[in-house]
């Protein structure tokens, strides 16, 4: 017997590595058309956790994080695992209408900040709408959208309702209901972590504003820049997963479109 693998991620690899291990005389071969974490493999942050998971995912997750401290030895090799700890805070309606009324008070209505290595367009596209544009790395030779992420304040700031990919070139809305459980949690994090950023944003140009006369609040607004700065790595993660699977969501954009041309 002989096992092909399609795929040169983490989880490619670690099927692999676990047939030839319980089985060292199997053959298995990787196929990879790019290379060995290309997709969202390589956009990961190595985060590991537990808090924060689905409750179908708590199980596995537990018994991964047990064995994460011996994989040096098992692998012989250094993965530089270090165990930290996670805090996140919530954020209050009182909190989204201040970030609401910074964008209100800009004449564009709109706001660019740093996320995860690329820039992300916060639109307050009217009083009910806000979006958060995720643009192309090409930024800023080219203000093109990769993917956006729009609140139509239903219930007031702070849920997710429809994702917007680029189908065929042309713009897409996928309504968050329709996209499987999964999915949707990658978006509604990513959403969740460009809320904290752009709070965050916020509070370091007030902050800057007024250090221009108290060195105290300068003090404040370098520290608050460099808590921005920390989370790359993470923001990088959740792009780089969105980012995957923006495909998907052009998929069920297709079946949307058909189903509603249907009727």
């Amino acid at each position: 017997m002989a096992v092909v693998i399609i795929g040169g991620g983490l989880m490619g690899l670690s099927a692999a590595f676990h047939l030839r291990r319980a089985d060292p005389t199997v053959p298995v071969t990787v196929l990879e058309r790019a290379r060995v974490g290309a997709a969202a493999s390589g956009a990961s942050a190595a985060g590991v956790r537990v808090m924060g998971r689905d409750p179908a995912e708590r199980a596995l997750a537990l018994e991964s994080l047990a064995r994460w401290p011996d994989l040096d030895r098992e692998l012989d090799g250094e993965t530089r695992y270090r165990r930290d700890g996670g805090l996140r805070s919530e954020i209050t309606a009182q909190d989204r209408d201040r970030v609401v009324k910074e964008l209100f008070a800009e004449q564009s209505r709109t706001l660019i900040f740093p996320f995860g290595g690329r820039a992300v367009l916060a639109q307050l596209a009217d009083p009910g709408t806000l979006r958060f544009a995720v643009l192309d790395d090409d930024y800023p030779m080219v203000t093109r959208e990769a993917l956006a992420l729009v609140d139509r304040s239903q219930s007031g700031f702070g849920t997710l309702d429809t994702i917007v990919v680029l189908v065929d070139g042309a713009p897409a809305e996928v309504p968050g209901s329709a996209l499987e459980p999964e999915m949707r949690d990658h978006f509604e994090k990513l959403y969740d972590a460009l809320w904290h950023q752009l709070l965050g944003v916020v509070d370091y140009r007030a902050r800057l504003s007024r250090g221009q006369n108290s060195a105290d609040a300068f003090a404040q607004a370098q520290q608050a820049r460099g808590r921005l700065r920390k989370k790359v790595a993470e923001q990088k993660e959740q792009l780089g997963l969105a980012v995957f699977e923006a495909d998907r969501v052009g998929t069920v954009a297709r079946a949307v479109a058909g189903v509603w041309g249907g009727g």
